[in-house]
């Protein structure tokens, strides 16, 4: 039987990038992520470029498991942002989709650069199923046919309600927490996470939408109780909205205990000394905790993924060895986070989407990333 799916973007930093597999330290990055559910069993996708150099030329190649999902021919075409150019397919190869596109003249636009649906099998077990994305880097030219640097984000399409293998979920119901497109941040609080003000903590039993059986709720209390957050107002801890780069480095930076940077260098446009990220953001950088999206920019309000934060936590540990089989199918040993989510299963920081999946790409909600401090510091 067909089920609702989503597709679960992967965050704009900690990219790989197209030619050697390593991090990605900024520049234009084109990613897979939700352009919106549409019947029961299909998934509407989209690949969408940020920092857009300018481009009158790419190749992109989207691959995915044939007997887990089906393309619907009719519904591949150029996004809005490439809509000028010529968009040419082929889709001969079951599980695999490549597209050329080209222009006389540059698009400097970010935005959409391909849409397309993907139709899960019937019966699909419940799951995170891998949709990669790849780039020939010879095909990614500009106007002048220079070639530019491209990075690629691929995704995970999570068919069901994942939860981990004792029970108690990590994850949220499909769609709840989809990043958004470049520029809206609905998963950004107003006002987020403010120190409080002297007196005014609030315990997580004041939080109308912490429920005391939820799998974070001793993690809520737990990071009130230690300063690292003091919700998103004061009746509100908001667990299901996604955690912004700047919003983890303060958590991070708080259960660390508030250290001093050794300088206040800051090589970042977007990160100011009124911001309430400020410290945290020069700390984490110093502890190679973390790096910018480019060499002037930090992105604070990206979101950030599981496998992300989990790289942050292994990082700050020192980045101890792990050893052991890996259970996770979505986890592969080439991949960047693969050793601090092996790590952060043995120390049992995390129980994964499932007992075979830990869904490295999925935006990290504040109630995950609360519970994944909390086990860290036991």
């Amino acid at each position: 039987m067909k089920r609702r799916i989503s597709a679960i973007l992967l965050a704009a930093a900690l990219m790989l990038t197209l030619t050697t597999g390593a991090l990605a330290d900024g520049g234009a990055v084109a990613r897979i992520e939700s352009a919106g559910l549409d019947a029961p069993g299909d998934a509407e996708l989209a690949v969408r470029i940020t920092g857009n150099p300018g481009l009158a030329a790419w190749k992109l190649m989207i691959c995915w498991d044939a007997a887990e999902f089906t393309l619907d021919k009719a519904s591949v075409r150029a996004g809005e942002a490439f809509s000028s150019g010529t968009c040419i397919f082929n889709a001969d190869t079951p599980g695999q989709l490549t597209v050329v596109w080209y222009s006389v003249k540059n698009v400097t636009e970010d935005g959409d650069m391909l849409t397309f649906r993907l139709t899960a099998a019937p019966d699909l077990p419940d799951g995170a199923y891998k949709v990669e994305l790849r780039c020939s880097p010879e095909n990614t030219l500009n106007a002048k046919e220079e070639r530019v640097s491209l990075g690629t984000a691929g995704g995970t399409i999570t068919v069901g309600t994942p939860s981990d293998a004792g029970g108690k979920p990590e994850t949220d119901p499909p769609g709840t927490d989809v990043p958004p497109a470049s520029g809206e941040q609905p998963g950004t609080p107003p006002d987020p996470d403010q120190p409080p003000e002297s007196g005014q903590e609030q315990p997580a039993a004041a939080f109308a939408d912490v429920a005391a059986d939820a799998y974070y709720g001793q993690a809520v209390r737990w990071a009130v109780e230690h300063g690292i957050t003091a919700g998103t107002s004061p009746t509100t801890f908001s667990p299901d909205q996604t955690c912004t780069r700047g919003q983890t480095v303060t958590f991070l930076w708080r259960a660390a205990g508030e250290p001093k940077p050794l300088t206040e260098k800051n090589p970042f446009a977007d990160v100011k000394p009124e911001d309430y990220f400020y410290t945290a953001v020069l700390w984490a950088v110093e502890q190679g905790i973390t790096k910018g999206i480019s060499a002037t920019a930090f992105g604070p309000d990206a979101p950030v993924t599981r496998g992300q934060v989990v790289t942050f936590l292994h990082r700050q540990e020192g980045e101890p060895a792990a050893e052991g089989a890996n259970p996770f199918r979505d986890v592969g040993a080439a991949d960047y986070c693969c050793q601090a989510v092996l790590w952060a299963a043995r120390r049992g920081i995390t129980t994964g989407t499932s007992e075979t999946t830990f869904s490295p790409d999925q935006p990290c909600t504040r109630g995950q990333i609360v519970t994944f401090l909390h086990r860290a510091a036991a």
